[in-house]
């Protein structure tokens, strides 16, 4: 059985990888609010130790779960978790709320709450397009994939650099250099992004930032969006390919500055006041853009075997009145 080009076992496949993946994620964001809270708000201490508590019971469940399970069980799953990371969204967004108001202390930076805020909605999103049985034009998944995963590359770059000790200047310095790098590549994926919206309106929907929203997904006719992902897929820009290449060269350097973090504060061996969990955490979010990334690229085959066609240059232009092109 085939639903929307995505096959049952497919279907049980990717619900299970992804809410195995994102499910301690999620997790993990309930304990490190716990522990960034003041003392004095025991109300939002004991909130975030629920929802530990819930995603932990969520995870078990989703690690029980057998690839042969029926399609429809873990689609009912998947809804069942959408549900419980809305409530998690929700409370993370009154949680910013509060802080930028400064109506509650502590040391959650606002920056990093609306950033697991951020990757909340990406996980509802992951699972609800699972659920609608949505696949998209590889054009808009490696726009949509970037510009989501790039901005969480540069914070993660940002948050290491903020919570080590300033004595730590070497890793300090090389944290700030990530930051900028991912920076500029996030801009280019956005410039990338808006590229291919101009010259595909579906997308505008399909890959751009309103996935997380199924109604405008659902207005959105079969047939126009068919015909769009045939035309896309003759029409692939060759340079999607080459940006593609750049970020996973990108994402493996962090990926390694993270593990080698992880590791000097798990031993004690670098000054900071990171949780060695934290540092694990972010190591572990850059191993699932390099596997979304490797996904991209396997996609792309097609594509780079037609970039490498070589075609003749053109002639030079002769010195001639009027100049060449008028």
């Amino acid at each position: 059985m085939q639903t929307h080009g995505v096959t049952d076992r497919d279907f049980v496949r990717r619900s299970l990888e992804e809410n195995r993946f994102w499910l301690r994620i999620m997790k993990e964001h309930s304990l490190f609010l716990s522990e960034g809270f003041n003392r004095r708000d025991a109300d939002l201490i004991r909130t975030a130790n629920r929802f530990f508590e819930e995603f932990d019971r969520l995870l078990r469940r989703a690690r029980e779960l057998s690839p042969l399970a029926g399609a429809g069980a873990v689609r009912r799953f998947n809804q069942e978790v959408i549900r419980a990371v809305r409530d998690l969204r929700n409370f993370k967004q009154e949680v910013l709320f509060r802080i930028i108001t400064c109506r509650i202390a502590g040391f959650n930076l606002p920056l990093l709450v609306d950033h697991i805020r951020r990757e909340a909605e990406y996980f509802i999103t992951v699972l609800t397009r699972l659920n609608e049985g949505i696949d998209e034009p590889v054009e808009a998944a490696i726009a949509r994939e970037n510009v989501f995963w790039l901005r969480i590359m540069a914070d993660h770059s940002r948050f290491i650099r903020d919570l080590l000790d300033p004595s730590e200047r070497r890793l300090v310095e090389t944290a700030d250099q990530f930051a900028d790098q991912f920076d500029q590549l996030l801009a280019q994926a956005r410039d990338l992004d808006s590229m291919i919206q101009g010259f595909s309106p579906v997308l505008v929907i399909v890959g751009g930032h309103l996935l997380d929203q199924p109604t405008l997904i659902r207005l959105q006719e079969e047939e126009e969006r068919d015909k769009e992902e045939r035309l896309l897929v003759e029409e692939t820009p060759p340079a999607l390919a080459r940006f593609n290449e750049e970020v996973i060269g990108a994402t493996q350097e962090i990926r390694d500055f993270k593990r080698t973090a992880a590791r000097l504060l798990a031993d004690c061996r670098a000054l900071s006041v990171i949780n060695p969990l934290l540092a694990d955490h972010v190591a572990r979010e850059a191993e699932k853009f390099l596997e979304i990334l490797g996904q991209l690229e396997q996609r792309l085959g097609p594509v780079r075997e037609k970039a490498l066609v070589v075609t003749q240059p053109a002639p030079p232009c002769p010195e001639l009145e009027p100049p060449c092109g008028q």
